[in-house]
């Protein structure tokens, strides 16, 4: 992360926050969490190490682990199915449209 400001004491707070992001455990609470950016394969370390499902993206990840921090369950996953439809049967005279 770059910033360039002319005011010296933004560039220190920022510096600052970034070097002082808390290890990613058990002990933070979710929103402290979610204030901090962490990169996808420190959270799928995190489930895996906690025994929460690791499919999906850095979002989904990210909630899962905000609940896990709040409640101390593990959010189960669902899975969009998408509707097929029923074709019938195909044969050499079918009409495809």
């Amino acid at each position: 992360m770059f910033c360039f400001y002319d005011n010296e004491s933004v560039i220190i707070k920022v510096m600052n926050k970034m070097t002082q992001r808390p290890i990613l455990n058990t002990n933070l609470d979710s929103e402290t969490f979610r204030s901090y950016y962490y990169l996808k394969e420190e959270l799928v370390e995190f489930c895996r190490d906690n025994g929460i499902p690791t499919a999906g993206g850095k979002i989904e990840l990210t909630d899962r682990i905000a609940y896990f921090l709040d409640t101390e369950s593990v959010k189960k996953v669902t899975r969009n199915m998408k509707n097929t439809i029923e074709v019938g049967l195909i044969t050499e005279d079918t009409i495809i449209e």
